[in-house]
């Protein structure tokens, strides 16, 4: 009997992101047991995937399509609702070639019975259109909702087609999200995939240094992390900070380029890293800090948790509910400097919380999101699945 055919989805890859990581493991999970293709309009090749996120591809263990758009939307950061209806537009026209659609990120229509994973980010416009959040001025609500539903008839979306999917949500948080949005009554928490090094270096050995792994954009805050870090260190705590990420905003990459010149004897701007030296920074040091609000999962900090760190995190979104010590989660500057002072003053809080922390790491790993990926995937292809009108 020939494999079933299952399409995962993602737009845009980039080395570095989060979304990416799900990808790249969703592939990974199900490569053996079904005719995997990757359909984005993105030149991504496995060795790619396997430097950043760990796993251990073949391009002969999958098939890449690349739909055509026009370049210039490729090259961008704007522009992502258009190129999701595009997506979307595309894959309803090939749906006969494939079994399944899996989609990463956001939520999607593929006119066909599909499964979506969702992960939000944070201070999304997307969401906070769709949410109607009181701060948006009116004029911007109005204009984003003329764009949205352009781009909702150039793919023919359905809200009511899309929630037939089978959804699968980052963390609780970004489920109680999507019911808070779309009413949408059932999905599965799968915590993202988190790889860990293979050996980890004992706690005293370690530099009193702080990472801060994210994407340079304004809404992951990278700002308020070396704010809280220079506070820290006006108290007589001699520790440095290393920022690792993605440039995907020039002004503000300028602006954290800046500060770290400012501070150059204790903060370091270091890029985007492959896998290996990312798990070599983090074995070199015993803490990180994740200062976005309403980070669904936070695949990088989970990583700094299970290689053995101490990680300090913005309250709100998923994060702070997966890790679930109040000890380490701060609601603004002032409380991230004092939490953390705490911490460093203090040996046996930091055995505590290397305990406890320990302990929650066995709840997500790649292992634990590969195996609920394959049973998830088992599960709908066990399933008699009506078709959607239409389709």
């Amino acid at each position: 009997m020939p494999k079933k055919t299952v399409a995962v989805v993602e737009p845009i890859i980039l080395p570095g992101g989060g979304t990416e990581a799900v990808t790249a493991w969703i592939i990974e999970a199900l490569k053996n047991t079904y005719e995997v293709s990757l359909i984005t309009y993105s030149r991504v090749v496995a060795d790619v995937l396997n430097q950043y996120y760990g796993t251990s591809l073949d391009d002969q263990q999958y098939s890449t399509v690349h739909p055509w758009i026009p370049s210039m939307l490729v090259k961008t950061n704007r522009f992502s609702i258009l190129k999701d209806h595009l997506m979307m537009r595309y894959c309803k026209s090939v749906h006969k070639d494939f079994d399944l659609f899996i989609s990463v990120g956001g939520v999607m229509d593929f006119g066909c019975p599909s499964m979506q994973y969702v992960a939000f980010a944070p201070a999304s416009t997307f969401v906070k259109v769709i949410s109607r959040e009181s701060k948006m001025p009116w004029w911007y609500y109005k204009s984003k909702q003329i764009i949205m539903k352009t781009c909702e008839l150039l793919s023919g979306y359905s809200e009511e087609s899309m929630k037939q999917n089978i959804t699968l949500a980052t963390s609780d948080w970004t489920g109680k999200l999507m019911e808070s949005m779309y009413e949408l009554g059932k999905y599965e928490v799968v915590f993202p995939p988190v790889d860990s090094p293979l050996s980890v270096n004992p706690w005293e050995t370690r530099d009193n240094g702080f990472l801060c792994i994210a994407r340079i954009v304004p809404e992951k805050m990278i700002d308020q992390a070396i704010e809280i870090i220079r506070r820290v260190r006006e108290q007589g705590f001699d520790v440095s900070l290393h920022i690792i990420g993605r440039q995907d905003d020039s002004a503000y990459y300028n602006k954290i380029k800046d500060l770290c010149e400012e501070n150059s004897s204790w903060a370091t701007l270091h890029g985007i890293l492959t896998k290996q030296q990312l798990f070599s920074l983090m074995s070199k040091n015993k803490f990180g800090i994740n200062a976005a609000q309403g980070e669904p999962s936070g695949v990088a900090a989970l990583e700094m948790v299970k290689s053995g760190s101490i990680v300090f995190m913005r309250d709100g979104g998923g994060l702070p509910e997966i890790v679930d010590i109040p000890d380490l989660t701060y609601n603004s500057v002032a409380n991230g400097v004092d939490k953390i002072i705490n911490v460093l003053a203090s040996d046996s809080s930091q055995e505590k919380l290397l305990r406890r922390l320990s302990s929650q790491s066995k709840s997500f790993s790649t292992e634990v999101f590969t195996e609920t990926i394959q049973r998830v995937t088992d599960e709908f292809f066990s399933k008699p699945v009506q078709p959607r009108s239409g389709s």
